[in-house]
């Protein structure tokens, strides 16, 4: 199941993601972790321990499972694409002919 951040259940290991071209910081493949009270932790390299420095859960979308994290991180980026296609078409209605 996929979810948006207030909806993702908490306490929990699940797969998270986020894309946005705006800054490369909001580029982040689906990676494993926890949310903890308001904030979403990646766990380490073992699985086990989780990274001591979290980010808002609304930093990121939400997944049961890595195959469905995939398809919510294509699917942010497909928006995005999209979202870019139509600034491009924009900016060629400016063109002076």
């Amino acid at each position: 199941m996929k979810y948006k951040s207030t909806k993702a259940p908490k306490d929990k290991p699940i797969w998270a993601c986020t894309y946005s071209e705006k800054t490369t910081c909001d580029i982040k493949k689906p990676v494993y972790g926890m949310i903890i009270g308001s904030q979403f932790f990646e766990f380490e390299k073992n699985n086990i321990d989780l990274r001591k420095c979290g980010v808002s859960i609304y930093a990121r979308e939400y997944a049961d499972t890595y195959e469905e994290c995939v398809e919510l991180y294509n699917s942010l980026i497909m928006k995005e694409i999209e979202f870019l296609n139509v600034l491009i078409e924009d900016c060629k209605d400016d063109l002076i002919n």
